[in-house]
């Protein structure tokens, strides 16, 4: 019974099948798909195996487990051959894109890796070991994902806790660890039940009887008391608060092609759907303020026909809130802001410089080693990244909300101030630049973006997804802008509104969004935003140590022991 059974986990056909169908369930929790609760299971396949194997050989798995999960995750970056501007050859596309996938598949083969050196014993070993053990490697898995945020700039899209975005009552425990500790939450539920599986196999083919399993309880009581937790969570935050503001915001989505953003065939027809939407905007929702999309106006803010066009779009009286290109004064030649820039009829424009640039699309990495008649500077020209958040200082004519008091006096009618930030295209994706937008002073976050570079597929909707996990971090409301993709407003608790046929997300309709979005003036940090934002460095200097050991514990296996053969694992 014990050769077959160990047979079975070590043999070559159940490895693919194993790392295959976790790359799988993995993409399947995450939309198109949004099958949310796929991710709960997800890694069971792969850290069976990986148990099961040498840290070296498990590495290899696990990064087959990465390339089946990212190649599909990022195909929509092949769109970019269409869509890029001017057109980037399909060859260079797929090129970027498989090694963007290999790159993020080496933290899924790092994490197989150290479950194969951490847990090789978990048959054998006391509950409370392996407890310890299956803790510290869903934190593991958090604190890979932190070092895929950040080195080399970070890629942190599709965190595992992000596949939870619609599954509120557990997400709110982001509140207290961010999307890290969501992550680590899904990853040991999914530890517990590998190694519940495994204890139990290996306690029937030794005839032994398990009715308790504590690794299982552990995972099962995490999740059950984020649960509880979460709803409770979910609740208050839903109330409304002392002096909590109601905004009006209008997102103006004008569904322009990407092929015709920067075509000056196309520049008439993009004003006036911009400048129709926001006369609609201002005369039947009486909004506090307009927002454009990413780059919203063709070309440079400061040209002559923009600046006559905007001072036309403000005789309604209403701030526009707008994205485009500006040049830098300084000594800089020939290079370009991305832009947030707030218009008012009464005061000069204020603006945001956006500080997260997208390599090769905003900037080139490494450009003064790479030589320009390679072409690889898809916009022709450079961007500069901003220095840090800029907060906007909005009126809002709207009375205050207060608890219900004896002897409370009628709420005035005077214009509030309500503190503004600006997020451009995925910035929002870096939980750091929302919880420092929050830290100056913002009680309202707007993320400007234009996802058309990537229709008619759905990575708009993943985007989208990121947003929530920011509002329920620093428990700030949102409004998103979009030109194509997902524009929509969302509240502290994560809930999602849309507008569109039957409350459905608005794709490519040409629209003026009203919202109404409830603002508290006087935001309580969380323990997230105040300090806990620490714990995924805490996660990360976890990963770097399970990795050192196990590579220590892979050399160890690779050398012959006192008999001249090696362990049993293969």
């Amino acid at each position: 019974m014990e050769s077959r059974l160990s047979r079975i986990f070590r043999s070559r056909h159940a490895r693919i099948a194993g790392a295959v169908s976790t790359g799988l369930l993995l993409f399947c929790a995450f939309p198109p798909l949004g099958w949310h609760d796929a991710a709960w299971v997800a890694l069971v396949p792969l850290i069976t195996i990986a148990i099961h194997t040498r840290p070296r050989v498990a590495f290899g798995w696990g990064w087959l487990s990465g390339m089946v999960f990212w190649l599909p995750a990022t195909s929509w970056l092949l769109r970019l051959s269409v869509t890029g501007y001017p057109p980037v050859p399909f060859v260079l596309i797929m090129l970027g894109w498989i090694a963007l996938a290999a790159y993020c598949a080496l933290y899924v083969g790092v994490f197989a890796m150290i479950a194969s050196a951490w847990c090789d014993r978990v048959g054998t070993r006391t509950g409370l070991r392996n407890i310890v053990s299956g803790v510290l490697l869903a934190a593991t898995w958090a604190g890979l994902e932190t070092w895929r945020g950040w080195l080399f700039g970070g890629f942190p899209w599709s965190a595992v806790g992000v596949s939870q975005y619609q599954n509120l009552s557990v997400v709110q425990v982001a509140e207290i660890g961010g999307v890290g500790l969501v992550s680590a939450l899904v990853v040991l539920l999914n530890v517990s039940i590998a190694m519940t599986i495994i204890r139990r196999v290996r306690h029937y083919r030794c005839g032994e009887r398990s009715s308790f399993h504590p690794e299982l309880m552990v995972g099962l009581i995490a999740c059950a008391l984020a649960l509880v937790w979460g709803v409770k969570r979910l609740r208050a935050v839903s109330l409304p608060g002392d002096g909590d503001v109601q905004m009006r915001v209008s997102a103006v989505q004008p569904s322009i092609a990407q092929g015709e953003k920067w075509d000056s065939e196309f520049e008439a027809l993009i004003l006036r759907r911009l400048s129709e939407q926001t006369e609609l905007a201002a005369l039947f929702t009486g909004p506090d303020l307009v927002v454009w999309p990413e780059t919203a106006i063709p070309w440079l803010f400061d040209s002559e026909e923009n600046v006559e066009f905007m001072r036309e779009v403000l005789s309604h009286g209403i701030p526009v809130l707008l994205g485009a290109m500006t040049e830098s004064q300084g000594s800089e030649s020939n290079r370009y802001y991305n832009s947030a820039i707030l218009c008012r009829p009464d005061r000069a424009p204020e603006r945001y410089h956006k500080q997260k640039l997208v390599p090769f699309g905003e900037y080139i990495p490494f450009a003064r080693w790479v030589p320009s008649s390679l072409g690889f500077d898809p916009l022709g020209w450079s961007c500069l990244s901003g220095a840090g958040p800029v907060i906007f200082d909005l009126a809002v004519a709207e009375p205050v909300r207060l608890a219900p008091a004896e002897n409370r006096a009628s709420p005035s009618h005077a214009p509030r101030r309500v503190p503004v930030s600006v997020l451009i295209c995925f910035e929002d994706v870096f939980p750091s630049l929302a919880r420092r937008a929050v830290a100056a002073g913002a009680r309202l976050l707007i993320v400007q973006t234009n996802d058309a570079w990537f229709d008619p597929t759905d990575a708009a909707v993943l985007h989208m997804a990121h947003s929530v996990l920011r509002c329920i971090e620093n428990r700030v409301p949102m409004v998103r802008a979009g030109n194509t993709g997902v524009t929509c407003a969302i509240d502290r608790g994560g809930r999602v509104k849309t507008i569109g046929p039957d409350g459905a997300l608005m794709l490519r309709q040409v629209a003026s969004a009203p919202f109404v979005v409830s603002v508290s003036r006087q935001v309580d940090a969380t323990l997230y935003s105040r300090f806990l934002y620490r714990i995924d460095w805490v996660f990360a200097f976890l990963s770097a140590v399970g990795f050192g050991l196990a590579i220590r514990v892979a050399r160890a296996e690779n050398a012959p022991n006192d008999s001249g053969m090696k362990d049993g694992r293969t």
